[in-house]
């Protein structure tokens, strides 16, 4: 029966986490005590897909959305059973669009870079729960690719084109442990700067703003598995959801050293 509660458990908490999946908080089972001689590094890849994000224009009061993918190579170091650093580095493609005026860009793919911190603030080992605070920032600054205005598309006369994006977005997760798996869920607090600024026959276009919904939900899944008859290191699965101020989602596999 305890077996058959938790298995539950874990797929009522994916069902409810299933429609919307953003960019990673950073996997929180990297932060524990368990096998601490194999948590001395992790390398991960993350994959990120943004489906939605309200972005509130600096220059209008028009509704502006911004979708796209990133795909990361993040490292992390372990300082202690407590603290954890990482750093990311991949690459971003982004779209767009200003849903009043019909005007949407593209970008080229472009060099994405970031880091952060994930510091376990409180732990109860009876239940395998966490507190878990996650900081981060990251970026991107591509070249725009194309301007569709109006169902016509723009590409050679795109002049001081210019894309850059700032995101700051600091997690509290509670996680527990459910047989192998690792769930968390928690809220999020995100900032986000857009500088997207063009010229198309002449016209000087200004789509820049930031994140309309600053508050979000997170949740997601860590799942540790033994791969040391392919690789050195323990393996972890990690899947997670962000909704309310974006929809996306985002899937990483890590190697623990």
């Amino acid at each position: 029966m305890n077996r058959l509660l938790k298995t539950l458990a874990v797929g009522v908490f994916l069902i409810i986490a299933a429609p919307s999946w953003a960019i990673m908080s950073g996997n929180p089972v990297g932060v524990m005590r368990e096998e601490a001689e194999h948590n001395q590094g992790q390398l991960s890849l993350e994959t990120n897909f943004v489906f939605e994000s309200d972005i509130s224009p600096d220059k209008s009061d028009n509704n502006q959305t911004e979708k796209g993918e990133w795909f990361f190579l993040k490292g992390t170091v372990n300082v202690n059973d407590f603290l954890d650093f990482y750093v990311r580095l991949g690459t971003s493609h982004l779209e767009h669009k200003d849903t009043i005026a019909n005007i949407e860009d593209e970008m080229e793919w472009g060099l994405a870079f970031g880091g952060g911190f994930m510091l376990r603030l409180y732990e109860y080992e009876p239940c395998g729960f966490k507190l878990i605070l996650d900081g981060q920032y990251y970026g991107t600054f591509p070249d725009i690719k194309e301007v569709r205005i109006v169902e016509n598309i723009y590409t050679g006369d795109i002049r001081s084109a210019s894309y850059r994006e700032h995101n700051i977005q600091t997690s509290l997760l509670s996680q527990l442990k459910l047989g192998p798996f690792f769930p968390y869920i928690g809220v999020t607090f995100a900032h986000r700067e857009i500088r997207n600024k063009f010229t198309v026959n002449s016209v000087d276009y200004n789509l820049s703003g930031k994140n309309k919904n600053k508050v979000g939900l997170t949740a997601g899944f860590d799942f540790p598995f033994d791969w040391e008859n392919i690789i050195s290191g323990t393996g972890i699965l990690s899947v997670e959801a962000r909704f309310i101020d974006e929809v996306g989602l985002s899937a990483g596999l890590t190697n623990r050293f």
